[in-house]
């Protein structure tokens, strides 16, 4: 009886290696309070099974039930029962596990064990070890207390019989836990020790990580934070909206107004408001707990395939796709980026996390944050690019950061310049660039009116073009897709100062050109000879303005120019011979003399006695030669010229064969 009774006070953890059980096992008992071989078998007499114990899966509660009946077919035994009390009594003798035994791993996991043990102590015993120890509850404080039990104990003040006895059982549940932790393999100890360290900073209860740690699948952080931030068991129905649509965390949930949520929980907007500020302090420092496990199990962060080697690591749709993907999440950029400076705090910041217009997520360089002042850098730059410009403008780049060093720096690195490059590019790369010259180029941002996309199509085209070819470009590239032609060809009259006409041929060109090009001229034939007759204080005979109208016009022909002239009496007057003046314009009166019959011979012997006459030539010869003035001569000219007398080839006159008077 008496070898009964011992063997019934042993730990769970102390019987574990006889019956066979695993560490799984003695977690699911040490959640439920089932701590010794008496209390196991105590369970079993009163249920009769473990199908209730919390969290027991299958193989748990199998190994529970056949440690139970073993223990019981083997108590109806004398000898074996004295076989199993050796083999306890011979496990106890054994030196316990040195601290400088253990990885810093294994004494991480094996302090975590401890701490969960020390939470079950009584009050008394808690207070006892801690005014010996300190808050801190440890395997390297406690292992003097296992070596040897007895002298440790004279040492802890106010501590009594009964609390001697719990002293001594938590003595040997610590002793027995080294002893079982070196044993396991580390992916175990590394899952156990996660477990055990995520449910103790977030305050879960005992059951919430179940199934949240799959070794194949790294540690599920953010499926882990998916169920602690919508679990009604952390945040009442207020909290748990302002956290879904409010926060811009999930993907899955519309943003909601302060007055929504309000009408939704009867609460004021400035209430709203108030919880709403409170979460955003308080769940990060909650989060923030977590950071000590990165430094024990870097992999946390590594499994996400992150380089966080960078000075600027920007949060992207397609990391955030996989890693939502990875673990059935719905995450945005914004809150990855956020838990991943939460728990890379030492060496990364979360920039302009406070702007709403600020979209990209991304963590840079404590280092370079200490040194530039980035969040006003954003903000300037956000003020500068939403200005209205009808034109691009171009910004000195090293000039515009040196605004937002930080200290008495003077000189912009590659390394600074590198990352704000990338900062603004991934937030502003629509609405600016960098040039050749390294300079910023923030874009025109006031839409092109219609006149502009004409303008760039004839600078495309260079040259005059038709209507219907203008038109075709502009909706071709569907950028204003819905004009009319009719439209079109009011805006190219209209802007004179941009677009010049050709006749009525509804071919139209730039006005800048009439300057760049000495063959291009706007306007109509009647335009044209405007201009040519303004040159001078006389008539001019219609070949005369049709050779000036020709540089412009070259497909138009001496009747085209003498039908156009002659259809506008209010612009033009026409005078004897085919000479042609201005409405207007006083000019001196020609005195018309009659030209002698042998003009034609003085002319002829001119020209075949000289070489190259040229018409003004030949004018000024028989103008002084016969004293008539030089309107009347060219006059004459013309019509011989027009009744195959005389013919031109390019600017000389020459006689035609075979004519004569």
């Amino acid at each position: 009886m008496n070898h009964q009774k011992n063997i019934l006070s042993f730990t769970l953890s102390d019987v574990r290696n006889y019956f066979g059980i695993s560490q799984r096992t003695l977690n699911v008992c040490g959640r439920s309070g089932l701590t010794t071989l008496q209390d196991l078998l105590d369970y079993y007499e009163r249920h009769g099974d473990f199908s209730h114990l919390m969290s027991a899966g299958r193989k748990t509660r199998e190994e529970l039930t056949k440690t139970c009946i073993r223990y019981i077919h083997e108590a109806a035994h004398p000898a074996s029962m004295e076989a199993m009390l050796k083999f306890f009594e011979k496990l106890q003798q054994t030196e316990p596990i040195s601290p400088h035994q253990l990885s810093p791993l294994q004494e991480k996991a094996l302090d975590a064990r401890i701490n969960k043990i020390f939470s079950a102590l009584s009050p008394r015993l808690q207070n006892s070890l801690m005014s010996l120890y300190g808050e801190i509850i440890t395997y390297k404080n406690l292992y003097k207390l296992i070596i040897n039990r007895e002298e440790s104990i004279r040492q802890i003040p106010n501590i009594g019989r009964k609390s001697q006895s719990e002293l001594v059982k938590f003595s040997g549940r610590v002793r027995d836990d080294a002893y079982s932790l070196i044993q396991e393999e580390e992916a175990f100890i590394k899952e156990e020790y996660f477990k055990n360290e995520v449910t103790l900073k977030l305050s879960l209860s005992p059951d919430f990580m179940d199934g949240l740690t799959l070794p194949e699948r790294g540690f599920l952080l953010f499926k882990i934070l998916d169920k602690f931030l919508n679990s009604p068991l952390h945040f009442n129905k207020v909290r748990t909206l302002i956290i879904q649509h409010r926060m811009n965390w999930f993907l899955a949930y519309s943003p909601l107004s302060l007055n929504d949520i309000g009408e939704k929980t009867d609460l004021s907007n400035e209430r709203v408001r108030q919880i709403e500020r409170d979460l955003r302090q308080d769940i990060p420092a909650i989060i923030t707990r977590l950071s000590p496990l990165i430094y024990t199990l870097p992999e946390i962060i590594e499994h996400y395939n992150i380089d966080l080697s960078k000075d600027i690591v920007i949060i992207e749709k397609d990391i955030a796709d996989r890693i939502n993907q990875a673990e059935n999440t719905q995450f945005t950029e914004r809150f990855i980026a956020k838990l991943f400076s939460l728990l890379q705090s030492h060496t990364h910041t979360l920039i302009c996390e406070q702007f709403s217009f600020f979209q990209t997520s991304c963590l840079i360089k404590k280092e370079l944050v200490e040194e530039f002042d980035f969040e006003n850098f954003i903000g300037s730059f956000n003020t500068n690019i939403s200005q209205r410009r009808n034109h691009d403008v171009e910004l000195d780049y090293d000039d515009y950061l040196l605004q937002f060093t930080k200290g008495k720096q003077s000189v912009i690195t590659h390394r600074l310049k590198q990352v704000c490059q990338n900062l603004i590019l991934a937030e502003f790369s629509k609405q600016m660039s960098f040039n050749s010259y390294g300079k910023i180029v923030l874009h025109r941002n006031v839409k092109m009116q219609l006149w502009e996309y004409a303008y760039a199509a004839l600078e495309h085209f260079k040259r005059p073009s038709t209507l219907n070819e203008i038109f075709e470009v502009i909706t071709r590239e569907n950028i204003m897709s819905e004009i009319k032609p009719k439209s079109l060809r009011s805006v190219l009259i209209k802007e004179k100062s941009h677009f010049i006409c050709f006749g009525r041929t509804s071919t139209y060109g730039l006005t800048k050109w009439q300057q760049e090009y000495s063959s291009i001229k706007g306007g109509t034939i009647r335009d044209i000879a405007e201009e040519y007759l303004k040159k001078f204080n006389e008539p001019k005979h219609y070949y005369d303005i049709t050779n000036y109208v020709l540089t412009y016009r070259p497909s138009t022909s001496p009747m085209s120019v003498h039908y156009n002239l002659s259809l506008n009496s209010k612009r033009f007057k026409s005078f004897k011979g085919g000479f042609w003046g201005l409405i207007g314009t006083e000019y001196e009166e020609v005195k018309r003399k009659i030209i002698p019959k042998d003009c034609y011979m003085i002319l002829k012997s001119f020209i075949e006695s000289s070489t190259d006459v040229k018409l003004s030539e030949a004018t000024a010869y028989l103008s002084e030669t016969l004293d008539i003035q030089s309107p009347q001569i060219r006059a004459w000219l013309y019509r011989k010229i027009k009744t195959g007398y005389f013919m031109l080839e390019g600017d000389n006159l020459m006689p035609a064969p075979q004519k004569s008077v």
